[in-house]
């Protein structure tokens, strides 16, 4: 097993420091051979790490019949985009991304863009923008679900959120737009009023955020 191999590799690495250290009363060119071993060993360990990345792509695939779905189910046209499907990430983190992707998906389509009515009347495409795009940067790895829909109503969030005991009045009051974003990954929060398949059953971005940040290590960030 590939994870059991670079746990032992780990081990060995810490070992073979300890070892290092210990006998440091040992002639110059043992601890030198000592030293290079830790040396071959990290860049054994840095070789199965690259063998590790895998593209998003293989994520990424699964979401375009989603959309197409969720434009039937909700009577919506979406124009759906993907970006940067090429760039690599560990494979155990993009097994994990699908699941809350869907989410975000999700809500873009359902509470963010609009129907194609109302987009007409507001003088915008009748077809919405959806954008699911990767992009590497140093060690990291940005992924964005973007919609060119009506946007989040903080204030309609506030009293929602005031309405479910949340925050307070007062609260409410001290609470700028930017920190009200985050409200909606209150557990339990919902703006809608009819539950159905796809929101508004009180799950949701909480899911996502605790996914994100507790068991993938990352961050998100609501614009």
């Amino acid at each position: 097993d590939l994870d059991d191999f670079v746990t032992d590799l780990n081990e060995c690495g810490t070992m073979t420091l300890q070892i290092v250290e210990e006998m440091s009363n040992l002639s110059a060119s043992y601890s030198e051979t000592l030293s290079g071993n830790n040396l071959v060993v990290e860049r054994l360990q840095n070789v199965i790490k690259d063998m590790r990345l895998v593209p998003v792509s293989s994520v990424f695939s699964f979401f375009p019949r989603a959309v197409r779905d969720l434009e039937k189910e909700l009577q919506k046209e979406i124009n759906f985009v993907i970006q940067g499907e090429e760039s690599r990430l560990d494979k155990t983190l993009v097994d994990q991304l699908k699941s809350p992707l869907l989410h975000l998906i999700r809500n873009a389509v359902d509470h963010g863009i609009e129907p194609p009515d109302i987009r007409g009347k507001k003088d915008k495409n009748r077809k919405g923008k959806l954008i699911l795009s990767a992009k590497e940067q140093a060690d990291k790895i940005i992924i964005c679900v973007e919609d060119d829909g009506s946007g989040i109503d903080t204030s309609k969030i506030k009293k929602k959120a005031i309405e479910k005991g949340i925050i307070t009045t007062i609260e409410a009051g001290d609470m700028g737009d930017e920190e009200a974003l985050y409200l909606i990954c209150e557990p339990g929060f919902t703006t809608k009023s009819l539950v159905t398949d796809t929101s508004g059953r009180g799950v949701g971005m909480d899911v996502v955020r605790k996914e994100i940040e507790s068991e993938m290590k990352g961050e998100l960030k609501i614009e």
